[in-house]
């Protein structure tokens, strides 16, 4: 099965994941038609490495109509062919077509400060102590743009915390989707959807 790495982490997860393969070609990262046509020819190979693998992404930056060219291959894949690495730093940014048809793993990167953190700790506490008015202060404070920040910070803080059990198929609905609008984090987080 092919997967899809993505998260904040993905570049630095790739680059422990490759250790185990043999590169058969320069990752691809131009994704337009013709980096596209270059990744299927190159899967559409067998290799005399013992482990080979190709690498394309981001994903999520690549028009979706041009990952189309690259649908029948992920279907059909020939015997013998490398592995396939497809990465993206927001999984939501990938279509659909694509996602249905791979598995996923999320790497994530526990070093680094997340740009929304603070709003993140702040979001989750409220939910843990079942704060309504601190949850819609919280949400109203979100600036546009940033509403995808604010939910991928929120489930760092699940990971965090320990609190898995509330990453559940509401959430992973909602970072599926390609834009997370102010209306949907209201929705989600007042009831509609959050698990408690």
């Amino acid at each position: 099965m092919i997967f899809i790495h993505h998260g904040r982490g993905v570049e630095g997860g790739l680059g422990e994941l490759l250790e185990e393969y043999d590169l058969v070609h320069p990752p691809i990262t131009d994704l337009k038609v013709e980096g596209v046509r270059e990744l299927v020819g190159l899967y559409s190979q067998s290799y005399p490495q013992r482990n080979p693998c190709l690498v394309a992404g981001p994903l999520d930056e690549a028009d979706p109509s041009t990952l189309d060219i690259l649908l029948k291959r992920i279907e059909e894949p020939i015997k013998n062919a490398p592995t396939l690495i497809l990465w993206a730093r927001d999984l939501g940014g990938v279509p659909s077509t694509i996602r249905s048809r791979c598995g996923e793993k999320f790497h994530y990167a526990p070093h680094s400060v997340h740009p929304n953190k603070a709003q993140g700790d702040a979001l989750f506490r409220s939910i843990i102590e079942d704060d309504l008015l601190g949850v819609i202060t919280l949400l109203r404070g979100v600036e546009n743009g940033q509403e995808r920040g604010v939910l991928e910070a929120y489930v760092e803080n699940l990971i965090e915390g320990g609190r898995e059990d509330l990453y559940g198929e509401g959430l992973k609905g909602l970072l599926d989707q390609v834009r997370i609008s102010k209306s949907s984090l209201f929705g989600y987080f007042l009831g509609l959807g959050v698990e408690r």
